[in-house]
């Protein structure tokens, strides 16, 4: 993601990971957290731009950006922390073989993968990156796992009955590989199946995007959202079949409008047609600014009706020159509040026949 939209990661995102970590502390005896939400530890770090996951009831966090990382490797940080429910600090865990941002957390088979990224490896921040780090926990050591075909980031994974998904994200666009604008938006399908050291081509996400989330229900995945380098935030909605390996697309997700200026939200124009909704509903306009809670035509209509004329707007009008000449000096003199400063660029009686005359 660029500097500018980039996602800051917060206790929010720990709490959704380890709110599925709550069944099995209830059964090791634990008494369960009530609802709501409440404060966990902090992680030892500022960090941004990672992909959090879960493995033997722990939650891990690798790499990503952060201040607090060394300015000569471009606060990328190599640094891996994971925790549990019930512990008051994070632990410290072997760190990446080199630091990368955005490695896509997963857990297979009692393994920790860290999946593609960017590191600064051809001297930017953004160099993506096809490698593939594996974290056993017996061992105690990250070692290297099948690499991609091709480098790839900012995509969505999923461990479906052993086998890691990945679909979407982006990869370097020509040679250059070091900046945002070197790279473009893909639909990739990419399969891993356990015990093979080889990824294969699935059928490709219609879409092309990425930075989209993903979430399977029923056997089905649903890839929601993201964005594309170029074109911005998308609402689309897609969900993969994995027993039928077809794609298929639904409904998108609600979002609002922009105006002619890139504004999201603002209130629309006023016109016949906002009118007719508005005394049909039998309500009044909002003020300026504020977000109306349905569109502009979701009265009911009259057929036939023809739409009401908007009311005009208050305005003074200014009385003519006969009115005035006709009225009293004292009569037509304007208040103070309406009357235009005084700049006189002359003195003597020229000032004083033109102050009469402005009066």
């Amino acid at each position: 993601m660029t500097g500018s939209t980039r996602r800051d990661f917060s206790l929010a995102t720990l709490a959704l990971a380890a709110a599925s970590l709550l069944p099995s502390a209830a059964r090791a005896g634990q008494a369960p957290s009530p609802a709501g939400w409440s404060r966990a530890p902090d992680l030892p770090i500022r960090v941004q731009e990672i992909y959090p996951a879960v493995m033997g009831g722990r939650i891990y966090v690798t790499g990503g950006l952060s201040p607090d990382m060394a300015p000569e490797q471009l606060n990328i940080s190599d640094r891996v922390f994971s925790w549990a429910p019930g512990e008051a600090s994070w632990r410290e865990e072997p760190r990446l073989p080199l630091p990368i941002h955005h490695p896509y957390g997963l857990e297979r088979e009692g393994k920790l993968f860290a999946i593609g990224g960017f590191t600064a490896r051809e001297g930017g921040r953004w160099s993506m990156s096809e490698v593939v780090h594996l974290l056993d926990p017996q061992t105690g050591g990250w070692r290297f796992g099948p690499q991609m075909p091709q480098p790839l980031a900012e995509t969505v994974a999923i461990n479906h009955e052993g086998t890691i998904h990945l679909v979407t994200g982006r990869r370097p666009s020509g040679f250059q590989n070091t900046e945002w604008p070197h790279h473009s938006d893909i639909n990739a399908h990419l399969a891993l199946s356990p015990g093979s050291d080889a990824w294969v081509t699935l059928p490709p996400a219609p879409t092309a995007r990425n930075s989209a989330a993903g979430a399977a229900v029923d056997g089905r995945w649903h890839v929601i959202g993201g964005r594309t380098v170029s074109g911005g935030n998308t609402p689309v909605h897609e969900v993969y079949d994995f027993a039928a390996n077809r794609w298929e697309t639904l409904a998108p997700c609600p979002h609002r409008k922009r105006d002619r200026a890139g504004r999201a939200g603002s209130p629309p124009r006023r016109s016949a047609a906002r009118c007719t909704s508005l005394a049909e509903n039998g309500s009044t306009p909002r003020a300026a600014g504020s977000i109306p809670r349905s569109g502009p035509m979701t009265g009911p209509r009259t057929a036939g009706a023809k739409p009401p004329a908007c009311p005009p707007r208050a305005t003074a009008s200014a009385p003519s020159r006969s009115a005035m000449r006709s009225t009293p000096s004292a009569a037509r003199r304007r208040p103070a509040a309406a009357r235009r400063p005084r700049r006189w660029r002359c003195s003597g009686r020229r000032a004083d026949r033109r102050a009469r005359r402005r009066v």
